[in-house]
């Protein structure tokens, strides 16, 4: 019996839908019926229907979900209500209960990709009238559940509604789920960078395609999917078939530009290098200047050839050539990013600029040369990087030029010998950790045998640390001769500890022939540094008249500046000494206290001086004290 039944329900709808509609048409006049005259029709009794007139029959509307219900698939429910909701809205008659109905329809499908196709469906068919206040409702319940179906494109609509050109909102759409993926929100953002791959597979104009196809690869990469950059080998192929050289040029750099955040990436590096090198040969061919360079490999030397020849032009007498080919250089130092390349070739321009007469422009180019080395962390890489600054600024006359370059020479120069000092001071931490004996003996004497081999004179801390091992046979053998040796080396580097005990050892002989004359002069360069022992000992050897004059003022000024440093050998000695002077002497030592006081600026104590702890790391185990200096000097 249901085999008759469907075909009879769908009738019954489709009678009650024209139904519907014909309730809406206006009455219009049959030609081939002639018009009843006003009499006849009054001699009719009313109760009689009118020839050719519909007759209206009330349709009840639980009729009509009668027969709906009885279809069996719930989207054909939902399109036979559709259907009947638009007659009855086209009569102005009530459509409520029926939107109501066709949305429960929905609950019905199971499957969300039917559910979201049958609901394009309806939003289609209600699209001429979707404005009408009777279905505000409505629609908003459709797009409500459409954005839970299908959140991508309903977001991408709100958020991307005024963008018109395709790859523009395709890459809007790729930066807004790169942005919702950091923010942890996961579902949307995939929706959204599905989307944007929906709308690329429409795509048909190549320049949009590789626009569109490089914002998804980024995307894709920062969402996580670094196997994304395998796709900028597709990309590269299609921009090679643009039709012109310039357009590819543009879209080459534009590439470069948009991936040169992701160099970090081994696979993006590499086609980054891709990149440049077909950049370079569209620009090698089009330029007759870049021409000439194209042969050179280095980009920093690409620009050193360049400068050069705009010296020569500028010498030879043709400003204009000389001007191209400055002008070339600095393109190409704009497009140096790497620091040990951009270096070199921002001192090649300064060297040119100065040769064809800018020497503000060169001062300034210089000047970020040196900056840039600063920013190079890697102090190897750096003394590499000045090697090429040296070679570069040798060619300039500007002697203010040359001062900067080294400047720059000897800071880097300090930054690896304290490089250097850090890695020998760690050895012998280590060495201090091993078992007094002859390994620990060994190792460090191949620690010395470095130092002497490496320029000694760079690491005054280590010669000093050596110097007391010796002198105190700690490790070593204990030879006060090799102690004095290594002393020596350090307090020639200005160490203020090494000269005061060099001093000591001359003037008490041990090690080296007694000599009280060298013995003033270690004791005054360690007293000039602010050691403190070393201020208060020259200041007893001048009260005395060791090795110099006798000179009781001069005695007074240091042993006060000692005792200011809180040694309490020198508020000793001071007591003593006061009562010797007159008050016209005790007022001098005041004035070369305070003039002395004055150069200070930063009070420069040494690391090794009882008054002011050490700030530089130490070896594990320290040096011993040094010897008392007021005793030595009272021999």
């Amino acid at each position: 019996m249901k085999d008759y039944k469907q075909p009879l329900i769908g009738l019954g709808l489709i009678v009650l839908v024209i139904a519907g509609i014909a309730l809406t048409e206006p009455e219009t006049a049959n030609p081939d019926v002639a018009k009843p005259s006003v009499n006849a029709t009054q001699s009719k009794p009313k109760s009689e229907p009118q020839p050719n007139h519909v007759i209206e029959a009330p349709v009840p509307e639980i009729s009509v979900m009668e027969l709906v219900n009885e279809v069996d698939e719930p989207d054909e429910r939902i399109r036979v209500l559709t259907r009947v909701a638009l007659s009855h809205l086209k009569a102005d008659k009530e459509i409520a209960p029926l939107l109501d109905a066709l949305l429960e329809q929905f609950d019905a499908i199971t499957h969300n990709p039917n559910r979201l196709a049958i609901l394009v469906e309806v939003k289609h068919a209600f699209a001429e009238t979707a404005d009408d206040p009777a279905l505000s409702g409505f629609m908003a319940s459709l797009l409500k559940l459409e954005q839970t179906l299908n959140p991508g494109p309903v977001h991408a609509d709100q958020l991307l509604g005024g963008i018109e050109a395709p790859a523009h909102r395709i890459e809007a759409l790729a930066q807004i789920a790169v942005a919702l993926h950091a923010a942890g929100q996961a579902d949307l953002s995939t929706a959204l960078l599905k989307q944007a791959q929906t709308e690329f597979n429409e795509l048909t104009d190549t320049k949009d395609k590789w626009i569109a196809q490089s914002a998804l690869i980024i995307a894709n990469m920062k969402m996580g999917q670094p196997d994304a950059a395998k796709e900028i080998n597709v990309l590269l192929q299609a921009v090679a078939t643009l039709e012109s050289t310039t357009v590819q040029l543009s879209a080459y750099q534009q590439l470069a530009q948009d991936f040169a955040p992701l160099a970090a990436e081994e696979a993006v590096a590499t086609q980054l290098e891709v990149i440049q090198a077909a950049i370079l040969k569209i620009q090698f061919k089009a330029d007759p200047i870049l021409r000439l360079v194209s042969g050179v490999n280095d980009p920093s030397g690409r620009v050193r050839v360049l400068c050069s020849l705009a010296g020569s032009l500028a010498r030879s007498g043709d400003p204009v050539q000389s001007a191209a080919m400055l002008a070339k250089a600095q393109e190409l130092v704009a497009t140096l990013e790497s620091p040990g390349q951009l270096a070199p070739a921002l001192t090649h321009l300064a060297a040119a600029q100065a040769m064809v007469g800018k020497p503000k422009d060169a001062k300034v180019t210089l000047a970020k040369a040196m900056e840039t080395v600063d920013s190079i962390r890697s102090v190897d890489e750096q003394a590499a990087v000045l090697g090429a600054l040296v070679s570069a600024v040798e060619t300039m006359e500007n002697a203010e030029h040359l001062d900067a370059v080294l400047a720059q020479s000897l800071k880097t120069a300090n930054a690896i010998q304290q490089q250097a000092q850090s890695v020998m001071q760690q050895s012998l931490r280590l060495i201090n950790r091993l078992p007094a004996g002859e390994q620990k003996a060994a190792a460090l004497q191949q620690v010395a045998l470095a130092i002497e081999q490496g320029e000694a004179g760079r690491f005054s801390e280590l010669q000093f640390e050596l110097a007391t091992l010796h002198h105190e046979g700690r490790h070593l053998p204990k030879n006060a001769s090799r102690a004095a040796k290594w002393y020596r080396k350090a307090a020639e580097a200005g160490h203020a500890a090494a000269q005061m005990t060099l001093a000591v050892m001359l003037l008490e002989g041990d090690g080296v022939e007694a000599d009280y004359t060298e013995a003033f002069q270690w004791l005054s360069a360690a007293a000039e540094q602010g050691h403190a022992n070393g201020q208060v000992a020259l200041g007893m050897m001048l009260a005395l008249g060791q090795g110099v004059e006798a000179n009781l003022v001069e005695a007074h000024k240091w042993v006060t500046l000692s005792s200011k440093s809180g040694n309490e050998d020198a508020a000793e000695a001071l007591k003593q000494l006061a009562s010797k002077l007159t008050p016209d002497q005790l007022a001098q030592s005041a004035k070369l206290v305070e003039e002395w006081e004055a150069k200070q600026v930063v009070p420069s104590p040494s690391p090794s001086d009882p008054a002011t702890p050490p700030t530089a790391p130490a070896p594990t185990e320290p040096a011993a004290q040094e010897t008392e200096p007021t005793k030595t000097a009272g021999k």
